[in-house]
Parts: C-alpha cells; sequence; structure tokens
C-alpha cells in the first residue's frame, strides 16, 4: 500500500508573532517554524499502518513549503517516512487555502497513492477545512476526526 501524508511547516506555538497592519497576515520571516504537531500524529497513523500491514508499504510525506522547509521534511524521514516530496514553487506561494488544496491535490495525483492521511487541522490556521478540500480535488471520499486505522 503506498500511503501518503501531507505535512505542513507552522510557526512554533512558543515564537513570537505578529500580524503584518498592511496585509491583515501571520509575518512569517524570522519566526521559528516546526512540522505542525496535528501532522505528527498523521504520520505516527501511516507508521503503525504500514507496521501493521508488514506488506512492503511505503509512507511518503508531501509539502507545499518554501525551501526553508526542508527541515520538517527531514524531521519525517526521521520519523520513519520512506520518501518526501516538497512542493516549492513561487507560482503557489502565499497560496489561499483553495489554492493550496488545487496544488496538492495535483501533487498527489502525480503519486498515485492508495491512501492519503492529512492532520486534523494546522496550528497557524486551524480551520480544519484542507483535508475535505482535498478529498473534493482527489475525487474519493473523506473520512475527518478518524481516531484510529485498520485494514481489513
Amino acid at each position: 500500500m503506498k500511503i501518503l501524508v501531507t505535512v505542513k511547516l507552522v510557526p512554533d506555538t512558543n515564537a513570537d508573532k505578529r500580524i503584518d497592519p498592511a496585509t491583515k497576515r501571520l509575518v512569517r520571516t524570522g519566526v521559528d517554524t516546526v512540522l505542525n504537531p496535528f501532522d505528527e500524529y498523521a504520520i505516527e497513523a501511516a507508521l503503525q499502518l504500514k507496521e501493521k500491514l508488514n506488506d512492503g508499504s511505503t509512507v511518503t510525506v508531501v509539502s507545499m513549503t518554501p525551501a526553508s522547509g526542508k527541515e520538517i521534511v527531514r524531521k519525517a524521514l526521521a520519523m520513519g517516512a520512506d520518501d518526501a516530496v516538497m512542493l516549492s514553487d513561487d507560482a503557489v506561494a502565499g497560496s489561499d487555502l483553495w489554492g493550496t488544496a488545487v496544488a496538492l491535490a495535483a501533487t498527489i495525483k502525480a503519486q498515485s497513492p492508495d491512501l492519503v492521511i492529512t492532520g486534523t487541522q494546522s496550528t497557524d490556521a486551524i480551520s480544519g477545512d484542507l483535508p475535505g478540500m482535498l478529498a473534493e480535488k482527489l475525487g474519493v471520499p473523506g473520512l475527518t476526526y478518524a481516531r484510529s486505522i485498520e485494514v481489513a
């Protein structure tokens, strides 16, 4: 089984943050960043499933992130992911949620996974909308707030 997990670079919850008064957006420059904690849970769920299946399954992480996001990809690989794909393009930098879903869905389709796992939400936006948007763009059913995963 090819399992794909989406991951995001987010500001460290302990970092000092500020909003740009002109753009009304979070200023990310100079802010310490981390792998989104909810995505860590998703990676762990994928790794546990891979271990249970014990059939040569693979876990690939996908992130739409600037080049500075390599740190989260390295962390995901250190956790046990087999491979990583970074979508880092100025054309999608600063995308809104729908733009992010469109770009990630295209990247995910190119990977042809059997299962996509996402974190519940990100700690910077806390919308929790991306998983449903991805399911829509991928044309697959989406299941949210799952507590465990088993394959019958």
